[in-house]
């Protein structure tokens, strides 16, 4: 599993949903990481003009807001 969190450290919705994933990640007991891309090249590869975004697998879950702990879980559970 492929995730990554676009945005920018200065950014605090960035940091939520960072805060968010891995408050995600802890309570479903499973070993992820995660890969923060912060370079705005980088980021428009994937399309995205809204931050924060959610990627999990080259798939755009979620941009411009800040998805809840149980969002993010049922996100990370919906995969095969």
């Amino acid at each position: 599993m492929d995730i990554k969190v676009l945005g920018s450290t200065q950014n605090t919705k960035s940091t939520l949903l960072t805060n968010n994933l891995e408050a995600a990640i802890h309570q479903l007991d499973i070993n992820l990481t995660y890969e923060s891309i912060k370079d705005l090249a980088a980021m428009n590869q994937y399309g995205v003009f809204e931050i924060p975004a959610l990627v999990i697998n080259d798939e755009i879950k979620t941009k411009g807001r800040i998805p809840s702990v149980e969002e993010v879980k049922e996100l990370i559970l919906a995969l095969p």
